[in-house]
């Protein structure tokens, strides 16, 4: 009997005895508050004694409404049930992909423990009593599909295992000690399924209309499981696996989905919630509620696109273009982030802790580092330091190549950690920096405009976008207070006017027909509407500060911008680039209310303008390249901001308290909309 019949009774039976008045006794000489403290007893221990009755965190606790009659794996089912089942199952896995439980997800799928007992090559004879629900469709179709399903996850978690990701942030590693068929091999997998097929291909006991649709069910099990196998080592491969799953997927999105069972059914037996209470976990019972069929398909042609993103970055060798896709992943609702293995798998396609891309060595980067930015062979650069083995080189490359690495994978996490991530990093890119402008000051070169010179503002650039990203996303992850947002816009302003005056700087040395050029001529362009929309907003939302609104605001910046009054930066000799300053945000506020003639209105327009040029050229930057059409998405969302703002006026409380910050409904992720479109006179 599998233990999943047994019906455990909970301790204590029925022949209670209420002690409530042996502890009234025994307290009765405390004083109220006071406590009995023992040696080594702790409130983990003091937890773990008492029986809470919340069924929620209590796994012991069984409610009368959750006996259920018991599940038995081999009682035969319809085809359509099957299907539901299969479907049912594709949920799961796409919702434990999306940051949830396998006790909670896929676990919940009673016959991922009942493999053995529905194993037909183990069972001495099958019954066929009824010719509609014949055996082979759990002993041979269900039982292959659990197999490609366990054994997906198990190339799940190995990805997922390597640290890409943080764990319980986006996803979370523990099996409760359930087997995800980590002895088996792959193939041991696809021949089951091929077997299944076969069988599918040639029996006449399942009607073909649901014959079709287990099949395609299975195709797309099978051609997952190919694609996570193959890694991303074989591209041609993985195109062609991934056009081959992206069809059986359509397939079964054109096909109505199979019927819910009735209340009664046996196959909603096949799942049960509260298998937290048989695993060993220390996890408390969690019933997810599942989306529709249609929104989990969609999430399963989510997940897929991502693979096929993942294909083409390992194609682009373009440092640059990596950044940009992963910001724009961040920037744009559509699609939406990525699910925690595409991401973790992203960053070893980029570096799996030796080659860059699979095929380069991390020195490869320092070439990529200078071409992308300034449009320069590093070569050039290096013959100024007596060439490559120059110690004071080797120690500057060093530290670059340990900025970038985890500064393009930490991209990839999730919004919260990944600003974190880059407002950390900020110190190494000024360390850098300082590394270069020492260096450079050392060099006895002349002229001045030598490209030796401007060396140092490729690690200025890097660190004014990660600054600015750092700033902006704060509005994305809604971490600003209504006193703080004018500070943040106004940072974010002086930020950027020192990105567009470096990029000015440097644009002298780049060759005119460079993508590296093509891409400063689409950032002066972008910088300076984003600079325009900022100071605008800034103009709009600032208020004269009282002296306890100072001390509050004042406490709030040293907060939030702690990684800029870090201590570190006293040990360079080169000052930080851009750093806030609370004594000019006050001048810029008293300038800015003395200053009648300023319109954020005007601004706006001419935001709106520049990147509407930007659009209608459709260059999209030097290092867009397949995402070109993307990255003009953010445009358009900007100047549709631009147009519903446009409205506002400075000084105007009624139409500030019609600003939404919301995410969603934003047509831009770094300002608000209006939560109805109105005109002022």
């Amino acid at each position: 009997m599998s233990y999943l019949d047994m019906n455990l009774e909970l301790p204590g039976g029925d022949n209670l005895r209420d002690v409530t008045t042996l502890f009234l006794e025994a307290a009765s000489a405390m004083e109220p508050g006071s406590m009995v403290v023992i040696d080594e007893f702790q409130l983990q221990d003091a937890m773990s004694a008492i029986e809470i009755g919340e069924p929620r965190l209590d796994t012991g606790m069984r409610l009368e409404k959750d006996h259920k009659v018991p599940f038995h794996p081999l009682t035969p089912l319809l085809p359509e049930e099957i299907c539901w089942i299969i479907d049912r199952a594709f949920a799961y896995e796409i919702e434990w992909h999306s940051a949830n439980t396998l006790s909670h997800t896929v676990f919940t799928l009673l016959y991922v423990h009942c493999l053995q007992e529905i194993d037909p090559d183990l069972l001495p004879y099958l019954l066929n009593a009824d010719p509609q629900r014949p055996m082979e469709l759990i002993t041979v179709v269900l039982r292959a599909f659990v197999s490609g399903l366990l054994k997906c996850c198990d190339l799940s978690w190995k990805e997922l295992i390597r640290g890409g990701l943080n764990d319980t942030e986006d996803w979370h590693s523990e099996k409760c000690e359930v087997s995800l068929l980590e002895g088996w091999p792959v193939q041991a997998a696809k021949v089951r399924l091929d077997e299944a097929l076969r069988w599918l291909s040639t029996t006449t006991k399942v009607p073909s209309l649901w014959c079709q649709a287990l099949t395609d069910r299975l195709l797309l099990r099978k051609s997952i499981l190919e694609v996570m196998d193959h890694g991303v080592h074989n591209m041609e491969d993985i195109r062609r696996l991934l056009e081959v799953a992206q069809h059986h997927l359509f397939q079964i999105r054109s096909k109505a989905p199979p019927p819910d069972p009735l209340e009664d059914s046996l196959a909603r037996r096949a799942f049960n919630p509260y298998i937290s209470r048989r695993l060993n976990t220390f996890l408390p019972i969690r019933v997810l509620e599942l989306p529709s069929s249609s929104e989990s398909w969609e999430n399963w042609g989510n997940f897929l696109g991502g693979y096929g993103e993942m294909v083409a970055l390992s194609e682009t060798h373009e440092v640059l273009s990596w950044e940009l896709v992963a910001n724009l992943r961040t920037w744009l609702r559509s699609p939406p982030l990525r699910h925690g293995y595409i991401r973790s798998s992203i960053q070893s396609v980029f570096h799996d802790g030796i080659q860059v891309l699979y095929n380069f060595p991390s020195t490869w980067l320092l070439q990529r580092f200078f071409h992308e930015t300034l449009g320069i062979d590093y070569s050039e650069f290096a013959v100024a330091w007596g060439g490559h083995s120059s110690p004071r080189l080797v120690e500057m490359e060093r530290a670059l190549i340990k900025t970038v690495i985890p500064h393009i994978k930490g991209l990839w996490f999730n919004p919260p950690r990944r600003r974190r991530l880059l407002a950390n990093a900020l110190l190494e890119w000024h360390m850098v920096y300082d590394m270069l402008t020492i260096m450079v000051d050392s060099v006895d070169i002349r002229p001045a405009s030598s490209l030796v010179f401007k060396m140092p503002s490729a690690a200025l650039l890097w660190r004014l976008s990660t600054m600015r990203e750092v700033i902006l996303s704060g509005f994305q992850l809604q971490l600003y207070s209504p006193a703080e947002r004018p500070f943040a816009y106004l940072y974010a302003s002086q930020v950027i006017d020192v990105h567009l005056s470096t990029i000015e700087n440097v644009m002298t040395i780049v060759p005119p027909e460079s993508q590296a050029r093509q891409e400063m001529e689409f950032q002066q362009s972008f910088l300076t509407a984003l600079q325009l929309m900022c100071t605008a907003m800034f103009s709009i939302l600032s208020q004269l500060p009282t002296e306890s609104s100072w001390i509050t605001l004042r406490e709030g910046i040293l907060r939030r911008y702690k990684w800029a009054f870090k201590s570190e930066y006293d040990d360079y000799e080169t000052p930080p680039a851009a750093h806030p300053n609370l004594e000019t945000y006050i001048a810029e506020v008293y300038s800015m209310n003395e200053d009648v003639s300023f319109s954020p209105s005007d601004s706006f327009k001419f935001a709106h303008n520049i990147l509407e040029h930007l659009v209608k050229d459709r260059s999209g930057g030097g290092w867009a390249k397949h995402w070109k059409d993307e990255r003009l998405q953010v445009v358009q969302g900007l100047m549709n901001a631009c147009e519903e703002l446009g409205h506002l006026r400075r000084k105007d409380s009624d139409s500030v308290k019609l600003l939404d910050w919301g995410i969603e409904s934003n047509p831009s992720p770094w300002f608000p909309s209006l939560q109805h479109r109105y005109s002022l006179a």
